[in-house]
């Protein structure tokens, strides 16, 4: 791995099957390089829930882009702010698996 560092930003380079943890509080978040891409999150019923963080699907009202999330448990109000200063609104919350399998 070898990374550059910039006023705000990381670019990191990864080898194949190579992983980064990011932390946040008490949360982890593991992103893993494959031969074919990348896995970018991780398991939203299980890894996800461990790590106390909620996976919604967002729409920015602006440009009509959805956008994967991940809320910290203790972080709501904070998000409910960013949401509406970036004038985005929560499509559906995919907490359970119930409501993973009805909305896919």
């Amino acid at each position: 791995m070898n990374f550059q560092k910039k006023k705000n930003s990381i670019n990191l380079n990864l080898s194949q099957n190579e992983q980064i943890t990011l932390k946040f509080s008490n949360s982890k978040y593991d992103i893993a390089k494959k031969l074919w891409g990348y896995y970018v999150t991780p398991s939203f019923q299980h890894r996800c829930k461990l790590n106390r963080l909620k996976v919604a699907i967002v729409l920015s009202k602006n440009n009509n882009q959805f956008n994967f999330v991940l809320v910290n448990d203790k972080k709501k109000k904070f998000f409910k702010i960013f949401l509406k200063k970036n004038n985005y609104k929560i499509i559906h919350w995919l907490d359970t698996d119930k409501k993973f399998i009805k909305f896919f």
